[in-house]
């Protein structure tokens, strides 16, 4: 009894300092995005399709609006001026790492066990693009750890994150989304990877959509239809009728 006792202490301990230190991080996120300049002009040209998807984003989202447009400003600064960024991104390298630090690793498959289905298809895709990112080994390593334990262990973020997939994967299958022939080491490049990875593996049914419900309704106000009115479900029921029909 004392055993369960210490180890579920133990556990609890370990959640609030990985919730803590998660606090921290999406701090530290928000102020790096705060420095950065955005570009006068966008010529990226997937970028129409994303500001289309970000404005969609918005207007559903309700919590984390804050950590969410820094990603967002960072994501298009990222494609737009990926060697600015290169150039900025010492100044969230220590807190970047740190978080990682606290969270389990994927990678030692001995301890770690997956909780979501998706996470080997996840690892996979990130292995191939990271390298090409241009940040050295300990950053590609800690972006990973935080990335796949995001998409493991918080549903709500990891649903909003599936949202943006549904909507690049439509624009891809709608011929809207184009990736560059070109290899370059840069940010750009790691992102085309990420994204043509996961949208081929959609559309072969490898990954899986996001459950019928999610996100929660305290952080996303997606509207429901009449035809999913049965089901109870959000627009992402249709996300596997959408993936077989292409």
């Amino acid at each position: 009894m004392a055993v369960i006792t210490i180890g579920t202490y133990m556990l609890v301990k370990f959640r609030q300092l990985i919730i803590y230190n998660k606090a921290i991080f999406g701090a530290a996120i928000v102020a790096f995005a705060v420095t950065l300049t955005e570009p006068e002009k966008y010529e990226y040209p997937n970028t129409p399709v994303l500001l289309r998807i970000k404005d969609k984003f918005f207007e559903y989202l309700v919590f984390r609006r804050g950590l969410y447009e820094a990603a967002w400003k960072i994501t298009f600064i990222a494609l737009e001026r990926p060697l600015y960024l290169a150039s900025r991104v010492n100044v969230c390298r220590g807190a970047v790492i740190a978080f990682a630090s606290v969270l389990p690793d994927p990678d030692d498959t001995g301890s770690y066990e997956c909780q979501y289905a998706n996470t080997p298809v996840l690892q996979r895709i990130l292995d191939e693009a990271l390298p090409c990112s241009g940040l050295d080994l300990e950053l590609q390593q800690a972006v990973k750890r935080i990335a796949i334990c995001e998409m493991e262990h918080d549903p709500d973020h990891r649903a909003v994150w599936e949202f943006i997939l549904e909507e690049m994967t439509e624009a891809y299958a709608d011929g809207e989304f184009v990736f560059s022939p070109d290899r370059e080491t840069d940010f750009k490049t790691a992102f085309e990877i990420i994204v043509k990875g996961i949208v081929e593996s959609i559309l072969d049914g490898e990954w899986r959509p996001r459950k019928v419900g999610w996100p929660g309704s305290r952080m996303w106000k997606e509207p429901r239809t009449e035809n999913e009115g049965n089901h109870g479900g959000f627009r992402g029921y249709r996300f596997r009728q959408k993936i077989n029909k292409n």
